[in-house]
């Protein structure tokens, strides 16, 4: 029964995709009610398509709160098993930013089937049960090494306002675990506002 709806639910996506031009925004998902945020089901269909390669996830470089779907190829079975910190970083953006904020990184996990489980940061991050706040910090240090901007300034993580604040504080903060397990560094100027978060060795050999 539980495959059945799942293949409901993926089947429906897949077709209102195809009827828009296999091109469509995550907005459009959402009001076409194939996708609710609160039923679970569906949002498990809409994870295993992208995990399976059936939808690619585009994010907009002009609007960064913006995510564009478009139809992909199926990945052969054997594929599937390779997975990209990039892929995971990605995912987990949507899932923490859009559609579960108060998520956990167990939740996340069980969503994903533990399919990122075997990186040495996902294992780092378990370990160390570090909340969402800080596991998106980390993840934005790693994905704007990943895209050339090393260091990157908190004002180039897309975040909303209220999170350039929240995120500043946490920063600025010595406490912070992702400062004291070594796995990023943070430079903050003398106006205390501007900031820049690194990598470090640490974080590159996971």
């Amino acid at each position: 029964m539980k495959n059945q709806l799942e293949n409901e639910h993926t089947n429906d996506i897949a077709k209102f995709l195809e009827s828009n031009g296999n091109e469509i925004t995550f907005n459009q998902l959402l009001d076409s009610k194939l996708l609710r945020l609160s039923d679970k089901k569906a949002i498990q269909s809409f994870f295993d398509m992208v995990l399976s390669n059936h939808i690619e996830l585009v994010k907009s470089k002009r609007f960064p709160y913006d995510y564009g779907l478009k139809s992909a190829l199926p990945l052969k079975p054997s594929q599937l098993k390779t997975t990209k910190i990039s892929q995971c970083i990605e995912l987990h953006e949507l899932y923490s930013m859009i559609i579960l904020r108060k998520s956990s990184w167990n939740d996340f996990e069980k969503l994903t089937g533990n399919v990122f489980s075997h990186l040495g940061v996902c294992e780092q991050i378990k370990k160390l049960k570090l909340p969402t706040h800080e596991i998106r910090i980390l993840f934005k240090t790693i994905n704007g090494f990943l895209n050339g901007q090393h260091p990157l300034f908190l004002n180039d993580m897309q975040l909303k306002p209220e999170e350039i604040i929240e995120y500043s504080l946490l920063l600025s903060n010595d406490e912070n675990r992702l400062i004291d397990q070594d796995l990023i560094r943070v430079q903050v100027d003398q106006d205390g506002v501007s900031i820049r978060t690194t990598i470090t060795k640490k974080t590159l050999s996971l």
